[in-house]
């Protein structure tokens, strides 16, 4: 015979948390007005619209910077401050690699907000 199963308490799923509700349909969040400005930042952090609008900004600056070799290049993702350059050869990574340290700088003082540290180029052939 097996040993009895113990019994769950059910006043222990029906006490509350110091100073929060239990009912589905309350919040944590305070119900005090908010500026307008604060309620579109989240809803644009929660849609994601400030990254599209972050990756179109860094393509126009990245073409501005780049010049005659924007058509062949197109900036990537940037993890941990090194944005990634695609590029279509290896010629114009070459070309790229030697005008890194004009590139970095330039590309730090169009987008400051970007807290970009670092350039790595890619070859993809798009």
């Amino acid at each position: 015979m097996s040993a009895p199963r113990k019994k769950s308490r059910p006043h222990d799923a029906q006490r509350p948390t110091a100073g929060r509700s239990t009912s589905p349909c309350s919040s944590d969040r305070s119900r005090e007005p908010r500026r307008i400005a604060e309620v579109m930042i989240d809803l644009l952090a929660q849609r994601g619209y400030a990254q599209v609008q972050a990756a179109e900004e860094c393509q126009a600056a990245w073409q501005k910077i780049a010049g005659n070799l924007g058509p062949s290049t197109a900036p990537g993702p940037l993890k941990r401050g090194v944005l990634q350059i695609n590029v279509r050869s290896s010629i114009v990574m070459q070309e790229l690699t030697f005008n890194k340290s004009r590139l970095l700088k330039a590309i730090k003082e169009e987008l400051p907000h970007h807290r970009i540290n670092d350039l790595r180029f890619r070859v993809d052939g798009h």
